[in-house]
């Protein structure tokens, strides 16, 4: 077994990375990214020699337009390969016209940047609500769900060489700038997210690949990380809970320095300038649907 990675959008740099799984000349694609990034995952797999038709899955950890929105389009040139995916999103696939209006209120014109979602048939999709394993070669790949950065989020481990595909559940690691982020944009569910994370945690994870950006060698000390930079972000921002968005993000960089320094680092990045901002608004705005539910 072995794992290649792929930077699929690198006019983004760094931005997003695809994994593949190969095991005994059978292939699993991780997250292949929006319909732009779809003309680079192709000219990988000719330059490596990876047959089109040894692709047995494309591994969806949730159907966020950055992560699936050009599935469609690839497996047009898949024959055999399955699309799995947590069964909610089996519908917004099928017919991703909701989920691009949803995505281009949200983004604006970034949506427009990654390209439009495409349909990808239900006879090529395989929905999972719980916990399964998929064979691959002889490598088994346990599939968990992983709720709280969305409701349809899965992660992918590997038993042999415990290694885990976190998707965005844990968070962001962009390996060239050593820089964690949070992800925690709208609908962000905090209590779920930390039980996801301790949920992977319990796997005892050696290695951890993500999709923003690369992977880290120590799984364990950044998922432990990143569960204490959730917990803090929600506590300030409770704590500061009717001040604007504009001061919120004052005090937050204050309180945890090193998001500071972040918002610094990406300035000028077309994702990762207003990525922190987008996360702040996503634990606000689960405080307050937290308080008007009670």
């Amino acid at each position: 077994m072995r794992i290649l990675t792929a930077d699929v959008m690198p006019k983004l740099h760094p931005f997003l990375t695809m994994h593949i799984i190969e095991s005994e000349d059978e292939y699993a694609i991780i997250d292949p990214g929006p319909l732009r990034s779809i003309s680079y995952v192709l000219g990988f797999l000719r330059r490596n020699n990876i047959p089109m038709n040894r692709i047995k899955y494309v591994l969806l950890t949730h159907i966020h337009i950055d992560h699936a929105g050009g599935v469609g389009e690839l497996i047009k040139r898949l024959p055999n390969a399955e699309v799995v995916m947590h069964v909610k999103g089996i519908k917004h696939m099928s017919d991703p016209s909701l989920l691009w209006e949803k995505t281009k209120e949200v983004l604006g014109d970034l949506a427009e940047t990654y390209g439009e979602i495409v349909k990808i048939p239900k006879s090529r999709m395989v929905g999972i609500s719980g916990e399964e394993i998929l064979l691959l070669g002889s490598t088994e790949i346990r599939v968990l769900e992983a709720p709280g950065h969305a409701s349809h989020h899965l992660v992918y481990f590997v038993e042999n060489g415990r290694l885990l595909f976190s998707g965005d559940a844990a968070g962001i690691y962009i390996e060239p700038w050593k820089l964690m982020l949070p992800t925690t944009p709208k609908p962000f569910n905090v209590e779920k997210a930390l039980l996801s994370l301790e949920k992977m945690l319990s796997l005892g994870p050696r290695i951890i690949y993500l999709p923003h950006y690369g992977k880290n060698m120590d799984a364990r000390r950044h998922i432990e990380s990143y569960m204490e930079l959730v917990m803090r972000l929600e506590n300030v921002i409770r704590e500061n809970i009717d001040r604007d968005i504009g001061e919120l993000i004052e005090i937050v960089c204050a309180e945890i320095p090193f998001l500071g320094k972040a918002i610094g680092r990406v300035r000028g990045h077309p994702v990762w300038e207003g990525s922190i901002e987008r996360s702040i608004r996503g634990i606000r705005e689960y405080i307050l649907w937290k308080k008007k539910s009670r």
